[in-house]
Parts: C-alpha cells; structure tokens; sequence
C-alpha cells in the first residue's frame, strides 16, 4: 500500500512538472538602451544609446530575425540635421508601427520557449508617455500594445500635462506576467499606485491586459 502510494505521488510530481515546464514562462526584463528622434528645432539628427549598429537611416538593437529596429528621416537645412521623423519601428523586417517618436528606455523580454519580445516606454519631452510591448502572436504574425490601448484602462495615461499624471515604473515578470507599475503624484492627496499586468494566455499566443489600482 505504501508503494502504491509513493508511486501515485511521484506520478503527480512528473506530471505537475511537465505541466510547469510546458506553461510560459518570462526571464526578467533586461534594459538594453533608447531611442528619440526629434519633430522641430535643431540641429536635432535622431539619437540612441546601446544599438548594436547604426545606418544613415535606422539604428538597430540586436541581430538576426528578432532584432528591433528603428528606421528615420533626418532633415537638413544649410548642412544640419534639423528635425528628425520616425518611418517605422520593426522586429527584424516586420514592420510594427509608425506612430513613434522616442522610446527612453527599452527592455528585451525571453521566455522559457526561447520567444523574444521587446517592451519600450517613457516620456518625451513633449511631455508625451509612450508605450511599447511587441513580440510574435500566435507564432505566425508579430503584433503590439501601445499606449492607445492603455488609455480603454487608464484615461489621461498619454501626456503628463497634468497633476496626477500616471508615470510609468520599470517592468517585472511574474511567473507568465509582464507587469508594469505606475504611480501618480497628487499636489493635495500624495501618491497612488496601480499596475498593468500583461499575461501569456498560452492558448491564443497573445497577452491579455489586466488593469489594477491599489
């Protein structure tokens, strides 16, 4: 009897073992560098830090397929650079989105399927919030959350023009979850707090958005 049930309860060990082994799972965000480009005033070329090359147009984070790259326009007038304008955000040749003009600080994401995916995000000196989480979805097509979808969670998260504005904190992975915390800043009331928390559904290849105030 006791065998039997020593077996039943390596049997359930195995097999909770290769359920966890076979879920997602996320290794913590590594920050790897930023990039602005500039819409008036100069000289103002675009500009990064960390990118592992640099072209006349593009700067690039990375290499192979799953590089991130930004590609832009630099204008010149009398022989300076006097604006710059975004022509696209990629993940190795797939395009992602136009709508970009700086990343302050953008984080590279692995999991334990060996899956890249790419998280930018900061305040421009518009003062413009912007947000970033790409990857692949569903393993055939690569895809993003902006900051656009944000806002259906949290209003007035886009410009911090405002008392109260959401500023966005560094992410961190819990187990499936890519979670990105906020606070806020009350001239009366003080701080407050709450959290995205972006989560691998396995099923449909994609994140779901969960949306918390503490």
């Amino acid at each position: 009897m006791k065998k039997i049930i020593l077996l039943f309860t390596l049997l359930l060990m195995s097999l909770s073992s290769i359920s966890f082994a076979s879920s997602t799972q996320f290794n913590q965000p590594v920050y790897i560098g930023w990039y602005a480009n500039t819409r008036a005033s100069g000289p103002s070329p675009a500009i990064a830090e960390g990118y592992d090359s640099k072209t006349y147009d593009s700067f690039t984070f990375g290499r192979g397929t799953e590089a991130l790259t930004f590609k832009f326009e630099n204008r010149y007038y009398n022989g300076r650079a006097a604006s710059s304008i975004s022509k696209g955000v990629f993940i190795g040749k797939n395009f992602i989105t136009k709508r970009i003009i700086a990343c302050p600080a953008i984080y590279k994401i692995t999991d334990n399927k060996g899956r890249v995916f790419y998280l930018a995000k900061g305040i421009t000196s518009g003062p413009e919030q912007v947000f970033l989480l790409m990857g692949k979805c569903a393993g055939s097509y690569y895809n993003a959350i902006q900051i656009s979808d944000l806002q259906k969670y949290c209003p007035d998260i886009e410009f911090m023009d405002h008392d109260g504005a959401p500023h966005l904190g560094n992410p961190y992975i819990v187990g499936n979850e890519i979670r990105l915390p906020y606070k806020r800043s009350y001239w009366k009331s003080g701080n407050k707090t709450g959290e995205f928390i972006f989560k691998w559904n396995d099923d449909v290849q994609w994140f779901g958005i969960q949306h918390i105030v503490y």
